[in-house]
């Protein structure tokens, strides 16, 4: 399946096109095309697509995409299994195409505990084109390589939850990126250069009192590193090249 929008005006930041804007509009598109799997499981309980890996190259880079940029978006949708989707975008203005991969698994919320758990949709028979790889080989190696962490050296991320949780008091997958940016920020005291690439990779949801720690190393001339923490787990783990 492949769908083609134009948008004009997209959001912009201090460096160029907003990244935080561009996952939720690409989190919206993979949404979009997966309307027709019924997101309930046998019980018939609400499933959500919940990503777990995210990588968006900007090609020229983040500040490429000016004030009055017309933005051609061209997705298509992936099966990896009954659960795992898998999302491609090429995101063109101008001559410059940046491209885009999101991965999700359906995951329902526990009535008691709030916890998400993975969960398989019901079938409905609809024919989409099966791809044999996406990032859960990555997810699972980083996740095993956190492990338990101390959050001594880490710095203590304050944010209003009224403005990162949606309507289902889940943490909105965009906004992991928004509290990574801001750890650059608090991390640097600077604004750093345009991004040129962006991975994410998401491990857990938090509640709404948990408190969010983060670590930003810079790797190289071009990489930083962020790690996102609450109660000791990694919630999030991100490179941005610069």
């Amino acid at each position: 399946m492949i769908d083609t929008i134009k948008i004009g005006m997209p959001h912009l930041n201090f460096n160029g096109l907003d990244p935080v804007w561009l996952f939720k509009t690409l989190g919206d598109r993979h949404w979009s095309m997966l309307n027709d799997v019924t997101a309930v499981n046998k019980d018939n309980q609400r499933l959500y697509a919940s990503f777990f890996g995210c990588e968006v190259n900007f090609n020229r880079g983040q500040d490429f995409f000016k004030e009055n940029s017309e933005l051609s978006f061209q997705s298509n949708i992936f099966k990896f299994n009954n659960q795992i989707y898998r999302s491609t975008h090429a995101i063109s203005v101008g001559d410059n195409i940046a491209t885009a991969t999101f991965d999700s698994i359906f995951v329902k919320k526990d009535l008691v505990s709030g916890t998400l758990i993975k969960d398989e949709p019901i079938s409905n028979g609809r024919q989409i084109d099966q791809i044999d790889t996406v990032f859960l080989d990555e997810h699972k190696r980083i996740k095993r390589e956190l492990g338990n962490l101390d959050c001594s050296d880490f710095n203590k991320i304050t944010f209003s939850p009224e403005l990162y949780f949606n309507g289902v008091k889940i943490l909105y997958f965009a906004n992991y990126l928004n509290l990574i940016l801001l750890n650059e920020y608090l991390t640097f005291d600077k604004i750093l250069d345009p991004l040129k690439k962006i991975n994410i990779y998401y491990f857990k949801n938090i509640e709404v009192t948990d408190d969010v720690y983060g670590k930003t190393i810079q790797k190289d001339d071009d990489t930083y590193e962020t790690i996102l923490l609450s109660n000791n787990k990694a919630i999030a783990y991100c490179l941005t090249k610069r």
